[in-house]
Parts: C-alpha cells; structure tokens; sequence
C-alpha cells in the first residue's frame, strides 16, 4: 500500500487503539452515575450520568469483541489457554476484589455472618460487578465460536445469534435490565474487526457520522421514552449502543487522541469497574457511623476519589504479580532450553 493511499484510507485499527485510551474516562463515567443511587438529595445532572451507563457499557463490550477478533486474527495460537488466561484472571480478580470489600466492611464493624455455602456463594456472585460475569460469559461463547467455525462471517452470525439468546435468557430469568441491555455491542465490535477491510475502503467521513448519528437517534428514541422492558425498548438500547460505539470509531479515524492521563486511567479500568462497589460500601458504612444523612456531591466525589485510590493500588499488585509470574517462567524455559542443549 502506497503511502498516498494510506492517507486516505480511513484506518479503523488506528481508531480502536484510540478508543482503548478512552477506556478509563467511561468506566469513571460510570462510577459517577451509579453514585447517583447513593444520594439522599436530587442528583441532578447525575441523573442523566447514570441514563447513559449502557452506551459505556456497551462500548466496553464493543472494544472487546474487536480485540479478541483481532487477536484472533494476528496472534498465533491465541486460542492456547485462552480461557484459562481470560476467564480465569477476571475470575481470580473478582475474588481478591471480595474478599477485600469483605475484609474491609469487617473491619469498620458491619459484617453479616455467612448461613451456609450456598449464601456464600450468592452473595459472591451479586457482590461483584454483572459486567464480569457477562464478560466471561461472552469470552466462553468467543472461545467455541472460533474453536468449530473457520469462517469468519457465518462466526459473526452465529456469535450474534447467541448473544439474542442471551438477552432472552436473561429476560426469563429476571436478571436485572442493565444486563441485556448493551449486549449486541459485543458481536457489532467482532463484526467491525471481520468486515475491517471492506469497510476502510468505503467509509467517508460526514457520510457516515450522518448516518450513524440518524441510526442511533432512531433507536434511542423510542428505547429511552419507553419505560417497560418490552422487546422495543431492549434492542432499541441494544441498538443505540451499536450506532453510538460504531458513530465513536468513525470520530476517531479522524480526531487524534493521546495522553498519559487517559492512557493511565485506560490501564486501572478493571479495578475501577471492580472497586468502586467495594469503595461504595466503605462510604456508606463510614456515613452510617457518622451520621452523614445528606449525602450529596461531596459524597459522591469522596467515593469516586476511593475508587480511584483502590483501583491504583490493586492494578499495582496485579501488574507485579504478573510481571514476577512472568520472570518466572522465563526462568523456567530458559532454564529447561539450557538443559535440552547440555543433553
């Protein structure tokens, strides 16, 4: 490809990379609209925060199912360990982030005993954010899509198909709505990594943002003003996530974006999304105790700061952790190698 050329392809990968940086901006985004549950005075504009969560949740899903596709595509042997790796590190992660908020609450006096192991249990799965659970659920039914089925297209199909199915499981069971409600993301990012190609030599710029801006209006409409749990209002969400992500990368094709505070803030997201239930009940209880009863932006912004303390010292830890485990087994290889070559 000529340099000429590549001045004037719209280049998605480049735009995604972008998009990875805005990472920690949305998950802090969230934060602050679930602090708005925690208010006793009107939570003003928070309230609004809080309406948009899904379109950052679905953003999230949006960006994962592109980088596992395209990991997919570009890594050898991606698929070794994949579930071992993926699930079990958010795995691993849920429960230090459990046995924490745990340790934590016993520690300010509010502690309820456990009744038996099926409380236990319980109360860990509710305990730690939806969002893992969800993810991992999406990880499994990446991993056998792309176990049995080489071609890409009908992959996209059959992963949009099961992510229908979810919705409607989750329906049935009474899950709870913010857990359907930005799920098609996930297949529409996997969609945008296959059609890459096709698409980057179509895209014009004001073309599509009119385009997308009009699909996601279309949907986001109805889906917002709408306030039952019909069919209408699930995919309309679903859907006003998919145009919304997709309208944010032909954005960023376009407008550069860097720095080291977004690219920090995109490194600590895990925890945050993890911590900030953990730094939540902290508050409360230290508001309980002190009789803190008008809980407002101070509130807020006291938790939000909490979180964000948490969320560095335990990305810290597992960063470490990592990189030990990872000397490790370079040890470990090279030292094997070296007794290959004696034999």
């Amino acid at each position: 490809m000529g340099a000429e050329e590549r001045k004037t392809k719209a280049d998605i990968s480049a735009a995604m990379k972008r998009y990875n940086l805005l990472r920690g901006i949305l998950a802090v985004w969230i934060v602050f609209g679930h602090c708005s549950d925690y208010m006793t005075v009107p939570p003003g504009i928070l309230f609004w925060v809080k309406r948009f969560n899904l379109v950052c949740v679905g953003i999230f899903f949006f960006l994962s199912g592109f980088g596992l596709e395209h990991s997919l595509q570009t890594k050898k042997d991606y698929l070794r360990f994949f579930l071992l790796r993926k699930c079990g590190g958010l795995f691993l992660m849920a429960v230090v982030q459990y046995i924490f908020g745990e340790l934590g609450c016993y520690a300010m006096h509010y502690y309820v005993p456990y009744k038996n192991i099926r409380d236990l249990l319980h109360r860990f799965a509710s305990g730690v954010n939806w969002f893992v659970w969800e993810l991992m659920l999406f990880y499994l039914l990446f991993f056998l899509t792309a176990r049995f089925i080489r071609q890409r297209h009908i992959r996209m199909g059959v992963m949009l198909i099961l992510c229908i199915a979810v919705i409607a499981v989750l329906r049935r069971m009474g899950a709870g709505n913010s857990w359907y409600y930005s799920s098609l993301a996930f297949p529409a990012g996997m969609g945008l990594r296959i059609c890459r190609d096709e698409l980057e030599k179509r895209i014009r710029f004001w073309p599509a943002i009119l385009i997308l801006l009009s699909a996601a209006a279309l949907f986001g409409l109805p889906a917002f003003l709408i306030r039952d749990d019909g069919l209408l209002s699930v995919y309309g969400k679903n859907l006003f996530c998919v145009f919304t992500a997709l309208c944010g990368t032909v954005i960023l094709t376009k407008l550069p974006l860097k720095g080291k505070l977004p690219a920090f803030l995109s490194k600590i997201s895990p925890e945050i999304f993890l911590y900030q239930f953990s730094a939540a009940s902290f508050m409360l209880i230290y508001a309980q105790h002190h009789r803190w009863t008008e809980r407002g932006y101070g509130f807020v912004l006291c938790n939000v700061l909490l979180t964000l303390v948490l969320a560095v010292v335990f990305c810290g830890l597992r960063l470490l952790i990592t990189k030990g485990f990872r000397r490790l087994r370079k040890k470990t290889d090279g030292g094997m190698h070296s007794a290959q070559e004696r034999t």
